[in-house]
């Protein structure tokens, strides 16, 4: 049985195909984790959005935040607060009405 030259070349180059796979995964995790950080934050701070009084903005420390995210199966030894951390650097989110808020704006330390 003859193999064709497609399959000879993916599996010469099983080394760095592997390694794509594997960064394809971390980003897909990292999307994930984004997904659900987000989520929580907006859903804790919602009396805030809604109502712009800064009175309502609850304090958000990384730790909290790891804890209270949902189990997943990405992160089966849990989420660090150095991950978080990364993610909410610089992580910008427009709201319907076009005001562009900064992540970290809606997760004051405690």
């Amino acid at each position: 049985m003859r193999r064709s030259a497609a399959c000879l070349r993916l599996r010469d180059a099983g080394g760095s195909l592997g390694r794509v796979v594997r960064r394809l995964r971390l980003v897909n995790s990292r999307n994930r984790l984004a997904h659900s950080f987000v989520r929580f934050v907006l859903r804790t701070q919602a009396g805030y959005l809604e109502s712009g009084d800064p009175l309502r903005l609850h304090p958000l420390s990384h730790l909290r935040i790891a804890g209270k995210l949902p189990f997943n199966p990405w992160f089966p030894r849990g989420i660090d607060s150095s991950r978080l951390s990364r993610i909410l650097r610089h992580f910008p989110l427009v709201f319907p009405e076009g005001k562009v808020r900064e992540l970290s704006d809606l997760c004051p330390n405690s």
